[in-house]
């Protein structure tokens, strides 16, 4: 009730909140003339004109269609008693507004009829309920395309709510009920040997924060058993307690059966790793072992042809060996290997050398290294990664001159750059890419077994890294390796 009793006190308050409303406000009589109208409803005309307003349809300022539509609420309002529209309008000051107009017919004392309208105008709501409605249009397309299924859990009273995709992968029809689930049910389609791992993964984010990312066993409606990769994110009120959760899953059964034929072949590869280093040099000892008994027993009856002759026997079987133990290498540098190993390139370095200290000896080499940082790789990798590089600079170096190699490296944010250069016989730029090829060597007469910068790149890639050349004949070649980075140590070999 109003706080007012003489008619004069309620008909000044309602004046007062006419003119103040930020709707539009007018009153219409019998014939849709316009009998009052508030400042807010006069400001959308043109100023010239707004005296004009008052005891007209003001249906000139518009459009036939805005007018007509205009003419039609009216009467519907009259016919009756009230109407409602949402309707988009460019009034007479050029502006298009969305307004939500109600109309209702009300009679004064002297029983004529009028027409109240209130317009508010809601074009900033319906844009921003617009664009709300296209961003939830272009996220679920996106989830639609990209396979994944969403889910919430609601901990307070353990409801689960799935996405369609989430009922797809289980196998169920697209209209199941996004509740169609508890919590306790949804368990019941895990494979029992990974309810313990899923239980103990989300008990983990729950109480100690740590991040919900579980794969695990599930049995579709059909009965087949699928891999999903779940990912989630809990809520906590202001006391720590959780009380929503959502997340992601998706079906990585594919993924884990490449996974386990990989394993597979890993594990014949393993065999195979077996074979060779026991069985295939078998024969090379024996080749190696009686050419030289034969060239002792026949002694001086040999002819020079002879002796040469058992020499090269004797020397593929060393280099056949040699090529067997390289392949060898090559091949145990398979793509499951650990990538969670932290290395100081220092010591690494350390013990190349010392692998190589016949051949510095040898070529009077001189070997200059910075401090060297941690990288993510294994300890024998990153040995003979450096053992590989500095022993083919001793092995490719001028003539005329003593090996120089230089180790030098510097930190781009969490990749450290390392570089090893020399001042060998260099590198053509057309085979700048063919030497990290198996089995590549420059020419016949050239040493090695070709095995040896394709382990390097095996080695870099595998950790995450990369690998190339820079080079110029007769001027020296500069490796440059990209590898994660760990930490950064000051000491190092120099």
């Amino acid at each position: 009730m109003l706080p007012f009793s003489a008619p004069d006190e309620r008909l000044r308050f309602l004046s007062l909140v006419a003119e103040s409303a930020p709707d539009f406000v007018f009153v219409k009589n019998a014939r849709y003339e316009i009998v009052y109208a508030n400042p807010a409803f006069l400001e959308t005309y043109p100023p010239e004109v707004r005296d004009s307003v008052l005891g007209t349809t003001t249906v000139e300022h518009y459009t036939p269609e805005a007018a007509e539509a205009f003419l039609r609420q009216d009467r519907d309002a009259f016919e009756t008693g009230s109407s409602e529209v949402v309707e988009t309008v460019c009034f007479p000051d050029r502006k298009v507004r969305i307004l939500n107009t109600k109309k209702v017919r009300f009679e004064n004392d002297y029983c004529e009829r009028f027409v109240l309208g209130v317009a508010r105008d809601v074009t900033d709501e319906r844009l921003i309920q617009s664009a709300l409605e296209e961003q939830t249009e272009r996220f679920q397309l996106a989830l639609d395309g990209a396979a994944v299924g969403i889910w919430e859990w609601t901990l307070t009273d353990n409801s689960q709510h799935f996405s369609t995709r989430v009922h797809e992968l289980l196998g169920y029809p697209p209209d199941t009920p996004p509740d169609h689930f508890s919590q306790a049910q949804f368990l019941e389609l895990v494979h029992p040997d990974d309810r313990q791992l899923l239980d103990d993964a989300t008990i983990a984010h729950l109480r100690d924060h740590e991040p919900f990312d579980v794969e695990y066993r599930i049995r579709r409606v059909d009965g087949e058993l699928i891999w999903v990769h779940a990912r989630g994110q809990a809520l906590w009120d202001n006391r720590g307690n959780p009380y929503r959760m959502a997340g992601s899953i998706s079906d990585v059964t594919v993924r884990r059966q490449a996974t386990d034929k990989l394993l597979a072949a890993n594990a014949e590869l393993e065999r195979f790793a077996f074979v060779a280093s026991h069985d295939l040099q078998e024969p090379l000892r024996m080749l190696s072992s009686f050419s030289g008994l034969l060239t002792q027993e026949l002694g001086g009856e040999l002819s020079e042809a002879a002796r040469e002759y058992l020499g090269i026997i004797e020397n593929s079987a060393i280099r056949m060996r040699s090529l067997i133990l390289d392949l060898l290498s090559y091949a145990r540098l398979n793509a499951t290997q650990r990538r969670d190993h932290e290395t100081d390139l220092n010591d690494a370095l350390a013990e190349a050398l010392t692998n190589l200290t016949g051949s510095i000896d040898e070529s009077g080499a001189c070997i200059q290294a910075m401090a060297l940082p941690t990288v993510a790789l294994d300890p024998d990798q990153a040995t003979s990664l450096l053992q590989n590089l500095i022993g083919n600079a001793i092995k490719y170096r001028q003539v005329q001159s003593p090996p120089q190699i230089g180790i030098a490296c510097e930190r781009d944010g969490g990749t450290v750059r390392l570089r090893v250069s020399d001042n060998g016989i260099g590198i053509k730029a057309a085979y700048w890419e063919q030497i990290f090829e198996p089995f590549k060597r420059l020419g016949r007469d050239q040493p090695g077994t070709g095995m040896g910068l394709a382990i390097c790149r095996r080695i870099v890639e595998h950790a995450g890294g990369n690998i190339a050349v820079r080079s110029e004949p007769d001027c020296g070649s500069t490796f440059t390796i990209e590898l994660p980075a760990i930490a950064i140590r000051e000491h190092g070999i120099g």
